[in-house]
């Protein structure tokens, strides 16, 4: 995932891969163009990547820093403005991040790059429905692809003839 972030020392161009950084911080003093610095990377991803492949979540306390991405389709909701509601936002993300980080895991993968070449079919066999849920009489349980699992048995349910 591309990140152009200005220029180095030397005034070529910087880039580096999202993928590949736990945090990112962007600090220095005033006029140190941290705005310019930001701005970069939400162009990089904005053009770089589709609304399928990224989806970004904005915050802008001024009302000034965003607003030239408010019409952009990766947005994941309206550039959040009030204080309150961005307090609320950044719960709901730390939230799904640290969820995604527990299910990973449990998926046998060690990164976000190895679980999103799974795909949805080796997902489901590795990620098999909670059995309490899918052991009560009746419950199909689907699979992604719409099709049930064919575990009948483990399912408690068979035919009439016994099967």
């Amino acid at each position: 995932m591309p990140m152009f972030t200005g220029l180095d020392a030397a005034g070529e161009p910087l880039a580096l891969d999202l993928s590949e950084m736990l945090h990112v911080l962007v600090a220095g003093t005033t006029g140190t163009s941290r705005s310019m610095c930001v701005n970069a990377i939400i162009m990089s991803l904005l053009r770089t990547k589709r609304s399928e492949e990224v989806t970004l979540l904005l915050i802008d306390s001024k009302h000034v820093e965003m607003a030239r991405f408010v019409d952009a389709p990766q947005l994941s909701c309206p550039v959040v403005t009030d204080r309150s509601h961005a307090a609320a936002m950044l719960g709901w993300v730390v939230a799904k991040h640290e969820e995604r980080l527990e299910s990973l895991p449990m998926d046998g993968v060690r990164s976000v790059a190895a679980y999103n070449t799974l795909g949805d079919a080796e997902l489901w066999k590795r990620m098999r429905p909670m059995r309490d849920e899918a052991e009560q009489p009746g419950n199909v349980v689907e699979r992604p692809d719409g099709s049930d699992d064919g575990d009948d048995d483990a399912l408690g349910m068979h035919d009439e003839e016994g099967d």
